[in-house]
């Protein structure tokens, strides 16, 4: 957090923001360990502000440490402080829903279609119904993710459907309510791991 309170922020609400966020996104996340770090602690003028939040975060359990990026104040400690918990932390698998493509939906013969398109707002769309269920699956945080759903739309002709409709790179691409800048990308062009191939 910002722990000199930079642009009238406050690092109290800060810290209970981010972490009410990260409870809402999943509680898998959350109850990972976590360290707190103030940063900017070069330019805090109040030293009384930093011990009120250090011990509001170490009353919940937290470690604190100071640090500022600039001056690297702190920085040493702060990665001594993260490498040891995870060293200690036990290895755990991705957590990815298996996914597969050749399903049909029971007898719905558009299952597995694939629609292009340009919306009223200019954006360039793709829809399917398969195409929602993989989207859904998506870890966006893991590119081996994120490949599969390229690779998914791309061999479905989604991507040069999209280019005969004028796409072209640093335009609005949407599925579903997500919306990306696309952006032809070397990293998504590969071959799949075939004993992995149908994993999100």
């Amino acid at each position: 957090v910002d722990i000199a309170g930079s642009e009238g922020r406050d690092p109290v609400e800060d810290f209970d923001k981010i972490n009410n966020e990260i409870n809402a996104y999943s509680d898998r996340i959350a109850n990972k360990p976590q360290i707190v770090v103030g940063n900017k602690i070069d330019l805090v003028y109040d030293r009384e502000k930093v011990d009120e939040f250090k011990a509001y975060v170490e009353g919940k359990g937290y470690k604190f440490f100071e640090m500022s990026a600039v001056t690297r104040q702190g920085m040493d400690e702060v990665l001594q402080e993260t490498s040891r918990i995870l060293a200690e932390l036990p290895d755990v698998e991705p957590e990815y829903e298996y996914f597969d493509f050749e399903a049909d939906d029971g007898e719905d013969l558009d299952y597995r279609e694939v629609y292009t398109y340009i919306a009223d707002d200019g954006v360039f769309t793709i829809e399917g119904k398969q195409l929602t269920k993989i989207f859904d699956s998506t870890n966006f945080n893991d590119m081996e993710s994120l490949r599969y759903l390229y690779r998914y739309i791309k061999d479905k002709g989604a991507i040069a459907e999209l280019r005969e409709l004028g796409l072209r790179d640093g335009d609005t691409v949407r599925i579903k309510d997500f919306e990306f800048e696309y952006e032809e990308e070397e990293a998504f062009d590969y071959e799949p791991d075939e004993e992995n191939e149908e994993v999100f």
